[in-house]
């Protein structure tokens, strides 16, 4: 199956953001719907994460 990837523009028009934080720098994007489970159901564990 095969599928796109679309990201999602900001409202100020941007698709990547970049932000500045004590911790060093952020990046988020955002993709619109694609198929699968969403993380929040996903037993996200070490190995799942390191594959």
């Amino acid at each position: 199956m095969a599928f796109r990837l679309e990201v999602v523009e900001s409202k100020s028009g941007q698709y990547l953001i970049k932000v500045g934080t004590p911790w060093g720098a952020y990046y988020a994007l955002v993709f619109n719907r694609v198929p699968g489970n969403p993380i929040g159901n996903i037993d996200c564990n070490d190995s799942i994460i390191n594959r």
